[in-house]
């Protein structure tokens, strides 16, 4: 078997699998008869995105390990708390999520720009 064609089924077959496993819990729970006031399952759901998406700017932020202040006083780090910190305020005041993502990269990028 060549590379190229062990590539293309390497390719495939996570393909397949990432399909799988992302058309499983739809399955699942469509035969479920959730009440969306009470069922704690899909207030989980309705919080999962947002855990996962902090989890990814935290480790974005923070990831390189080491000393935590040392991280803390690069002026990356700085930026991104700030923008963290204006899309959250953003989000408090029901700007909507776009909006405030917009409001919080635009304001990482303005604080990486006078930062120098």
């Amino acid at each position: 078997m060549s590379d190229h064609t062990m590539i293309w089924l390497v390719i495939l077959a996570g393909g397949l699998a990432s399909y799988v496993f992302r058309s499983l819990p739809q399955l699942v729970l469509s035969r479920l008869a959730l009440d969306p006031g009470r069922s704690a399952v899909l207030r989980f759901f309705d919080y999962a995105a947002y855990a996962v998406i902090g989890g990814i700017v935290a480790s974005a932020l923070f990831g390189g390990g080491g000393d935590l202040l040392a991280q803390l006083r690069s002026s990356q780090v700085q930026a991104g708390l700030v923008g963290v910190a204006v899309a959250f305020a953003a989000v408090l005041y029901g700007r909507g999520q776009l909006l405030s993502l917009a409001l919080g990269v635009a304001a990482y990028q303005l604080v990486r720009l006078l930062g120098g």
